[in-house]
């Protein structure tokens, strides 16, 4: 007999909320951000869960690992929607990886967010605003 997948219970108050789960590359950074997110933006409606990199592992092949396990522990819904968080921050990942990774996403239906260089250069342009022309 096979294992049994149980239903990942949805902390809200809407019956059939969302589920939208974000596996992330870092383990300090990106969940704090989603965090914030998520208690900025409230919403009945969308469960969000977030999946840190465990260990130091944060390769793109790891974090879409992290996320599958999650997929095949829990029941996720057609509506729901699953997501991999990384970077690619110079030197870290070979344009072989990130593609295998990104052809394995497409294939299993997984979202993709992509920061080039990095994440943290994201969170910067939350607060400094860059002007593309140079002011002489």
């Amino acid at each position: 007999m096979g294992r049994v997948r149980t239903d990942f219970k949805r902390k809200s108050s809407f019956r059939d909320a969302k589920l939208i789960v974000v596996a992330t590359e870092g383990e300090n950074t990106e969940p704090k951000y989603f965090e914030a997110l998520k208690a900025a933006y409230l919403n009945p409606r969308i469960h969000l869960e977030i999946i840190p990199s465990k260990g130091g592992k944060s390769s793109p092949k790891h974090i879409l690992q992290n996320l599958i396990e999650f997929k095949n522990e829990y029941r996720i819904r057609e509506d729901d929607e699953l997501w991999i968080v990384i970077d690619r921050d110079f030197k870290s990942w070979t344009i072989k990886e990130l593609s295998e990774c990104l052809q394995l996403c497409k294939q299993k239906k997984i979202k993709v967010a992509l920061s080039n260089p990095c994440f943290e250069i994201w969170l910067l342009l939350h607060f400094i605003c860059i002007d593309a022309k140079k002011k002489s």
